[in-house]
């Protein structure tokens, strides 16, 4: 059997399986980087999104899930109870 230190050919091999590891490894960093780089963005964006809305439709949409939590409880009240078979 060849031994590793032994220079030529061989010895890339032998190196070949670590190096492979490795680059996997700094792959997979790579793209938890870019991911949590994309997350932090698109949270951003629907706060900014939320806040302009918010500042647009505010007072109409505060309005609005008052009536319908108000509709909702009436619902609620108005359906007769049902006895479980």
């Amino acid at each position: 059997m060849v031994e590793p230190n032994h220079p030529g050919i061989s010895a890339r091999l032998w190196k070949l399986p670590g190096q492979l590891l490795l680059a996997l490894i700094n792959a997979t960093a790579i793209q938890l980087a870019a991911l949590r780089i994309s997350v932090d963005r698109l949270g951003n964006s629907r706060s900014l999104l939320t806040d302009e809305i918010a500042k647009r439709f505010g007072d109409t949409v505060t309005r609005t899930l008052m009536k319908l939590r108000g509709r909702s409880s009436n619902i609620v009240a108005m359906v007769p109870h049902r006895p479980q078979s």
